[in-house]
C-alpha cells in the first residue's frame, strides 16, 4: 500500500472514533495526546513540534514549516475499577471498555508566523457496574441486609478546540498562544436495588447530568541555546466554566408485610423533571516546564513538570476545594533506523481533591443524601507507555500502548451508612496516531535556495568557458 493509501485508511479509521466519558475535574492528565507525544508519556513541553504542539507548547509549531494534518484516537482502552471491601471482601468493579474520538490538527503559515486549530478530547471516561450480590449484614432495625443488585453507570467527556499561533523571534527563541473552548458533559446513573430478611425491599435511583462550557488560554516558550538542547514553558490561564445541569433522587420502599404497598420519596425535585441548575466550575492556573535533549542523533530524552495552583469556589452552596498539584512525565525516542521510531515514557496523573474527611462522612443521611453532598474521589494514577512508527517523506504514523494503575480512596453510600472505601484503577489502551504533509515548507525553501545558486555557478562555468 502507498504512503498516501495508508494515511487516507488511517485517517478514515480514526474518525469513526466514538467519544467515551467520565473522568472527574480533580486530575489533569487523563489522556495523552498526539503522535510523537504519546509514546513519550506526555513529556512534549520542549519536544513538540509537531501538529500536537497546539496543545502541549504552541512555541513548538515554529520548528516545523510543513502545512500538516495531524490525527490521533484511541481505539480501545480496558478498564477495571475495583472498590474494596464494598458489599464483600472482594469489593465490587466496575468496567469500561471504550473508543475515545479522534483528536485532530491542523497547522500551516499564516501571517509571518505558524497558524494550527486544535480539536481534541483530552478528557474521557466510561464505566459500567451491573452486580448482583448474596450479602448477610446487619441493619439497625434488627433485619439483615441479603441482596443487592447494583447498577451504576458514569460518563464525562471533554472536547477541546480553538486557534494557536506561533512566531519565531530570533537567536533560538520563539513564542506562541493557544486559545480553547472547552465543552463538558457527564451523566451518572445509579440503580441500586436491595432486599431484606424481613421481605422488605429498598430501590435507590439517582441521575444527575449536564454539561459546561468554557475557554482557557495557553501561552508558551520555546528556547534551543544549544542544537541538542530546548527548554520550553507552558502557562496555561485558568477558565471559568458555566455549568448546566440537573440531579434527581427517586427512593422506592415497599414493606415485608404488603410486598405490592410501596412508599415513593423524591428528593431535588421530580425524578425526570425539566428543572435544571446554572453553576460555575472553574479550572487552576498551571504551568509546565520542559527539557530536551538530543544525546546524538539517534537518541532523545525528554523531562516535563507540571504544577496547577490551588483553587476554591463554591458551588450550590458547597465548597470546591482543589489543592496545589504537581506530575511529572519522561520520555525517550531512540531511531532503531533512520525512518522507524521507538519511543518510550512514564507520567503521572496525581488528583488535586483533598483527602476525604471521614467524620463528616458519617453525618451523610442514606435516606436523603444527595450526590452533591459526597466528596469527589481521590485516585492518584502512575502511567507507562510504548510507541512505534515510522517516517516518510509525506506521511507518519505510530501505534501506542498505554497503561496507567491508580490508586486511592471513595466514598459510597448503603442503608447502613457512608464509608470510604479503597479503590484500585487499571487501564490499558492502544492508540493509532498519524500525519499527512499537504506542503512540505522545508523541501520549497531548500529547493529556492538551491535555484540561485546553480544559475550563478552556471553563469561562472560560461564565463570560464567564454575566457
Amino acid at each position: 500500500m502507498s504512503g498516501h493509501g495508508f494515511m487516507l485508511g488511517l485517517i478514515a479509521l480514526a474518525m469513526l472514533g466514538c467519544p467515551a466519558a467520565r473522568a472527574d475535574e480533580y486530575n489533569y492528565r487523563n489522556v495523552l495526546v498526539g503522535e510523537r507525544a504519546v509514546g513519550m508519556g506526555g513529556a512534549a513541553t520542549a519536544v513538540a513540534d509537531d501538529a500536537a504542539a497546539a496543545y502541549y507548547n504552541p512555541a513548538g509549531l515554529v520548528q516545523n514549516s510543513s502545512t500538516t494534518l495531524s490525527l490521533s484516537a484511541t481505539l480501545l482502552q480496558l478498564r477495571n475499577q475495583t472498590i474494596g471491601n464494598f458489599l464483600s471482601e472482594d469489593g465490587v468493579s466496575q468496567i469500561s471498555a471504550a473508543i475515545i474520538a479522534a483528536s485532530s490538527v491542523y497547522a500551516t503559515d499564516l501571517l509571518e508566523g505558524r497558524f494550527a486549530f486544535s480539536i481534541l478530547v483530552p478528557d474521557s471516561y466510561d464505566f459500567e457496574m451491573n452486580e448482583q450480590i448474596v450479602l448477610d449484614l446487619p441493619m439497625p432495625d434488627d433485619s439483615r441486609l441479603v441482596k443487592a443488585h447494583l447498577i451504576r453507570r458514569k460518563r464525562y467527556e471533554t472536547y477541546v478546540l480553538g486557534p494557536s499561533m506561533a512566531w519565531s523571534l530570533g537567536s533560538g527563541w520563539s513564542l506562541g498562544f493557544s486559545l480553547f473552548v472547552f465543552y463538558r458533559n457527564f451523566d451518572y446513573y445509579q440503580d441500586d436495588t436491595y432486599l431484606y430478611s424481613t421481605g422488605a425491599m429498598t430501590q435507590i435511583i439517582d441521575n444527575d447530568s449536564g454539561s459546561s462550557i468554557g475557554m482557557q488560554g495557553h501561552a508558551g516558550v520555546l528556547y534551543q541555546p544549544l542544537d541538542c538542547l530546548r527548554i520550553g514553558l507552558l502557562g496555561s490561564v485558568g477558565g471559568a466554566f458555566s455549568d448546566t445541569g440537573k440531579g434527581r433522587r427517586l427512593r422506592i420502599e415497599s414493606s415485608g408485610d404488603d410486598p405490592e404497598s410501596f412508599t415513593r420519596v423524591v428528593t431535588g425535585g421530580e425524578f425526570g423533571g425539566e428543572g435544571e441548575d446554572k453553576v460555575e466550575s472553574k479550572a487552576p492556573i498551571s504551568f509546565s516546564l520542559g527539557i530536551a535533549w538530543q544525546i546524538d542523533p539517534d537518541w532523545l530524552v525528554s523531562l516535563d513538570g507540571s504544577f496547577y495552583l490551588p483553587l476554591s469556589y463554591d458551588r450550590l452552596g458547597r465548597q470546591i476545594d482543589k489543592r496545589f498539584t504537581w506530575n511529572i512525565a519522561a520520555g525517550a525516542e531512540v531511531r532503531l533506523w533512520d525512518a522507524w521510531p521507538l519511543r518510550f515514557g512514564f507520567f503521572t496523573n496525581l488528583s488535586s481533591a483533598p483527602p476525604i474527611d471521614e467524620e463528616a462522612i458519617a453525618t451523610v443521611d442514606p435516606a436523603t443524601y444527595t450526590l452533591d453532598e459526597l466528596p469527589p474521589d481521590k485516585v492518584d494514577y502512575y502511567g507507562l507507555s510504548v510507541s512505534f512508527g515510522q517516517i516518510g517523506r509525506n506521511s507518519t504514523w505510530d501505534v501506542a500502548l498505554q497503561a496507567m494503575l491508580g490508586s486511592g480512596e471513595r466514598v459510597e453510600v448503603l442503608e447502613t451508612g457512608a464509608a470510604v472505601h479503597p479503590v484500585v484503577d487499571f487501564s490499558i489502551g492502544v492508540t493509532i496516531s498519524g500525519s499527512y504533509i499537504l506542503y512540505n515548507g522545508e523541501e520549497e525553501k531548500e529547493a529556492a535556495a538551491e535555484r540561485p545558486r546553480l544559475a550563478g555557478a552556471e553563469g561562472v562555468d560560461e564565463k570560464e568557458r567564454t575566457d
